[in-house]
Parts: C-alpha cells; sequence; structure tokens
C-alpha cells in the first residue's frame, strides 16, 4: 500500500506499490549546504569578504552538524518524538538559509549557517531510522540506497539553481528560493510515522544496546574503523571540491 506522502522527503521507490512518494526536502537540504558554494564570488564581491571569511561558512555548518548529529540521535532513542524533531529541524533549517538573504555583514551571514547546520542535523539521521522501519530487511538496501540519490541531486540542484538564480536576480535570491521548499515539511504533521521496529516485529522486541556498549563494540570492529577512516579522506576532498571548484572556474576560465 502506498503510504500518503510517506516521509515527504524521500523519492524512494516503494517496492510494495511500484510507485514513489516524495523526497523533496532532503533533495532540498543537500541543496542549500552548496548554494553559498556556487554564489561565493558573488557574495565576497558585494560584502567585501575574504576567501577565508567565504569558505568558513561551509565549515561553521559542518561543526554544528557534526555536534548536533548525536545529540538528536540520543533524544530518538529516549522516546522524543521523530515527527515532531524532524520538522522543527527542517523550519529551523528553512529559515535560518532564507535570512542569509539579509546579510550586511561576514557575522549576518555566517551565524545563520550555524542554524542552518543545526537544522540539518535533526534529518539524516531520523530519516534512516524511518526508512528502516516503513522496509523489512530485504527491501532496506536499495530503499537507504535511492534515498542516498538526494545527495548528488541536491547538490547538483544547489549549485545550478543556486548559479543560475544568483547571476540572474543576485545571490540573496539564491539563498531565499532555494529555503522556501523546506517550509514543505509541515506537510509531514499529516503523515503517520512508522512504530520503531514495524517492518520487523521481531526487531520490536529486541532491547537496544546501550549508547557505552555499542560505542565499544564499534571500537573493537576494523571494518567499521576503516569505513569511518576512508568516508573522513573522501569527505575532506569532497568538501574541498565542492566548496572552491565553482570559485576556481570562475576565477582561471572566466566562467559565470
Amino acid at each position: 500500500v502506498l503510504h500518503f506522502l510517506r516521509l515527504a522527503f524521500v523519492l524512494v521507490w516503494d517496492c510494495r506499490s511500484g510507485r514513489s512518494s516524495g523526497q523533496l526536502t532532503c533533495v532540498c537540504l543537500r541543496a542549500q549546504r552548496y548554494v553559498p558554494s556556487a554564489v561565493k564570488e558573488l557574495i565576497k564581491k558585494d560584502l567585501d569578504l575574504s576567501d577565508f571569511q567565504t569558505g568558513s561558512l561551509i565549515t561553521a555548518f559542518m561543526a554544528v552538524f557534526l555536534l548536533c548529529t548525536p545529540v538528536v540521535s540520543v533524544l530518538a532513542d529516549k522516546g522524543w518524538s521523530r515527527k515532531k524533531i524532524i520538522i522543527a529541524g527542517v523550519l529551523v533549517w528553512s529559515v535560518a538559509a532564507a535570512s542569509g538573504s539579509l546579510a550586511v555583514n561576514y557575522w549576518t551571514l555566517l551565524i545563520p549557517r550555524f542554524f542552518v547546520g543545526a537544522g540539518e542535523a535533526a534529518f539524516g539521521p531520523l530519516a534512516q531510522t524511518i526508512i528502516s522501519d516503513y522496509f523489512p530487511r530485504k527491501q532496506r538496501p536499495i530503499m537507504l540506497a535511492v534515498y542516498d540519490t538526494a545527495v548528488p541531486c541536491g547538490v547538483a540542484l544547489g549549485y545550478l539553481g543556486g548559479g543560475v538564480i544568483g547571476q540572474y536576480m543576485g545571490w540573496r535570491y539564491a539563498f531565499l528560493v532555494t529555503s522556501l521548499p523546506g517550509f514543505m515539511i509541515v506537510l509531514l504533521a499529516f503523515v503517520r510515522m512508522p512504530v520503531p521496529g514495524e517492518s520487523e516485529p521481531d526487531e520490536r522486541s529486541q532491547k537496544p544496546a546501550l549508547l557505552g556498549e555499542t560505542l565499544r563494540h564499534l571500537a573493537h570492529s576494523p571494518r567499521y574503523i576503516f569505513a569511518v577512516v576512508g568516508s573522513t579522506l573522501f569527505a575532506f576532498g569532497k568538501g574541498l571540491l565542492g566548496d572552491w571548484s565553482a570559485a576556481f572556474f570562475a576565477r582561471m576560465h572566466g566562467l559565470s
């Protein structure tokens, strides 16, 4: 059965119905993350910023995102409503992303990026748990894989949409326009969230492991450690290219 507006943020192909339900919020979150990078040169010229200042925008986002993600996960484990956490987080994200269009100096541009990071942290970890509750084990890999397609789609949309809007309407409109779809998260208020373990009844009866026990287990797992190290190195290079490639082509090759 097709769950009406399932998650409202996952363009997940439904194995049980052959249809799609929406993932636009996740795409928009990823898009807004890279809009400042797409219009970096416009921001730098308008606000008279240095390369360090423009580069610190994504650093500020990532730092807060890193700190808030485990906090959100712990709150969900303690029984807080996942729906309410996601709605609150994405609304914070939307307001913060839009407020960046009103920036008049470096600090009024930087501070909203902290809140953008905090808002997005409420989305990613919980989205994956909800998908796991909707689909049984055999279907989860493809569901999570399709969910993750929001990342490249969002990045591409952020660069293309942010760049085009920035060129023809100005960087402030690029911030504003790409933040508006986030407000569609209020639709989640009308979507039924699954009960933890709903797709696998036997999982519901299992006692969750304590945080300390989980961390000790992962610390002794070479596969997990190598995966984390590899992902960290990959993210370092990806973040560098993602934030500076547009500025590089603009400065070195005269591209818009």
